[in-house]
């Protein structure tokens, strides 16, 4: 379930930056307009930290920690394609 959430931070990460240029962040990690270096940062830790602690849960606890963060991730990535499409067609950029 590892490699699910590896795919799902990813997906997410690329969606940062495809958004290009100025960005409002809602993550309070990030804050409101976050460098690229902060947003490369902030991925590269979650990838790591997130394999870490999951090495060190057991059964059920690891299947509901991984599955927990899958599920937030790909929220995420939904609501920022959401988020994409109403900018545009409100003609936003």
């Amino acid at each position: 379930m590892e490699m699910g959430f590896a795919t799902s931070i990813v997906m997410d990460w690329g969606k940062k930056w495809s958004a290009g240029g100025p960005r409002h962040e809602e993550n309070p990690v990030l804050g409101l307009h976050p460098s690229n270096d902060a947003i490369n940062n902030y991925f590269i830790s979650s990838l790591v930290l997130h394999a870490l602690i999951a090495d060190q849960l057991h059964g059920k606890w690891r299947t509901a920690w991984q599955a927990a963060w899958i599920g937030l991730e790909l929220g995420t990535v939904q609501r920022n394609d959401a988020l994409k499409s109403l900018f545009k067609l409100q003609g936003t950029p």
